[in-house]
């Protein structure tokens, strides 16, 4: 479904307000726009179950929010608040007010826009993420995983 959304020929904008979290997430990384009132918090919950993000979160999160803001989403299940989400472009837009007709409208603003942005296409903050931001992470909190063994594994074991 995420996939079919992400290559719908018309944009697709998501409306955010509560909570995005686990699969409502990975849906709104789907669209080619997100749009979002202050209040709602976006994340990854379920890796605090022992669960990878699903339906290519793994993939289009880092793409969207950035690695460095995207391991700290997959590695602690914390989520972001709307401003947070803007400030890391996993978020295109803050609304005030109400949702839907700004949503509308943003939709309207953006409907001749081609290429449409794709998440799963998109290659600048994977280039400027520096490989060694995971063994600065992996150290900053080694106290806090202590005894898991997961934090302590690299993809190079």
């Amino acid at each position: 479904m995420v996939e079919r959304i992400e290559n719908c020929s018309k944009p697709v904008v998501a409306a955010i307000h509560g909570t995005a979290l686990g699969g409502g997430l990975e849906i709104a990384l789907g669209c080619h726009y997100r749009a979002a009132v202050p209040s709602a918090k976006l994340g990854t919950p379920e890796v605090r179950l022992g669960l990878l993000p699903g339906a290519g979160g793994t993939q289009r999160l880092p793409r969207v929010a950035g690695v460095k803001r995207a391991l700290e989403m997959c590695a602690t299940g914390n989520p972001l608040d709307a401003r947070q989400g803007f400030d890391c472009g996993l978020v295109d837009r803050l609304v005030e007010g109400d949702l839907i007709p700004h949503a509308v409208a943003f939709a309207e603003e953006v409907r001749d826009i081609r290429p449409l942005p794709r998440s799963s296409e998109r290659q600048d903050k994977l280039t400027e993420c520096d490989p060694s931001v995971f063994d600065e992470y992996r150290a900053a909190n080694a106290k806090k995983f202590r005894g898991f063994a997961a934090p302590r594994r690299s993809s190079r074991q």
